[in-house]
């Protein structure tokens, strides 16, 4: 799973763990994306038991002022924060974007809490179980948050038939879970999809010599130099403009340097999630203007291009 941290040092340096320990952090990197998916559930299923029963015991969260609450309730309190802190810190383990996220930043700071209990006393220890609370809402919220993001990103605003969205699906499942690489890899897959089918709709020919070939059977590159040649019949405009020929050759770049990832490709792709969606929109708005669109091209044969793609 890629939301994990590259190693145990930089885990603890960032979250300073005072439950999970580094036989936990191995174990991570043996399990299977599944598992450890399994095991981020089973986390928040934690948190939000332990914050039931402290709620159940008298602490609110948000009412973080001084109050005293007898030795017994503050003894069973003890071990419910002990419990809420280890599974919080394992939602973090898993969870390296969460972790690193404003959503985390109270817990990083109140979960040392087992550490300055004694310290604290009876009389300041329940409003620092307050806070614990308050710290721990605001995690969870960003995880909802993540996905629900998660389940709209790329496919909320396409505008395609069911057939080409099966990419961006697929691309989307692979960013929800931190595979942003092979994410953008399958986005970049989704826009060739859809440029072929719409050159496939308009039967565009190519021309080679003697004979004509379907241009959506066409290296890539040779498919966007096709398109950019052809006008519509009545304005005499470019079915692509310039700039959209220029964006389809960029996002195709990026696609070939995420199948054959090289230095100056992973610059290009500093921002997979930022790039993906472009590519989406770029397929949505091409298959809107083009390809659904009724109206007559002056030619629907082209030449081969002249440049060396």
């Amino acid at each position: 799973m890629a939301w994990l941290w590259t190693s145990w040092e930089e885990f603890s340096e960032f979250v300073h763990p005072v439950s999970v320990n580094r036989g936990l952090f191995h174990i991570t990197r043996r399990h299977s994306c599944f598992q450890n998916q399994q095991a981020l559930y089973e986390a928040v299923t934690e948190i939000e038991t332990a914050m039931r029963e402290l709620h159940s015991l008298g602490f609110e969260g948000a009412d973080q002022r001084m109050r005293t609450i007898g030795t017994p309730v503050l003894a069973t309190a003890k071990g419910v924060a002990m419990g809420l802190i280890r599974a919080g810190e394992e939602v973090m383990l898993y969870h390296k974007p969460l972790a690193s996220g404003m959503a985390a930043y109270g817990f990083l700071h109140s979960h040392d809490l087992m550490e300055h209990w004694e310290r604290y006393g009876p009389g300041r220890v329940p409003r620092e179980i307050d806070q614990l609370l308050a710290d721990t809402q605001d995690l969870l919220t960003g995880y909802r948050q993540w996905i629900e993001e998660n389940e709209n990103f790329l496919v909320d605003e396409l505008r395609l038939p069911p057939e080409l969205e099966v990419d961006f699906r697929i691309a989307r499942d692979l960013f929800s879970v931190g595979f942003d690489e092979a994410g953008l890899l399958i986005a970049g897959r989704g826009l060739e999809g859809t440029v072929r089918t719409v050159a496939k709709k308009r039967r565009i020919q190519l021309q080679l010599k003697s004979k004509a070939v379907p241009l959506a059977e066409a290296r890539f590159a040779d498919l966007i130099d096709g398109m950019a040649q052809l006008r519509w019949k009545q304005s005499a405009k470019q079915l692509i403009t310039s700039d959209t020929t220029a964006l389809l050759h960029f996002l195709r770049n990026i696609r070939n340097g995420g199948a054959h990832p090289t230095t100056e490709a992973r610059k290009l792709a500093t921002k997979p999630r930022d790039t993906a969606r472009l590519i989406a929109q770029t397929a949505s708005h091409l298959w809107e203007e083009i390809g659904n669109s009724r109206k007559a091209l002056t030619s629907t044969t082209v030449m081969p291009s002249s440049k060396d793609t």
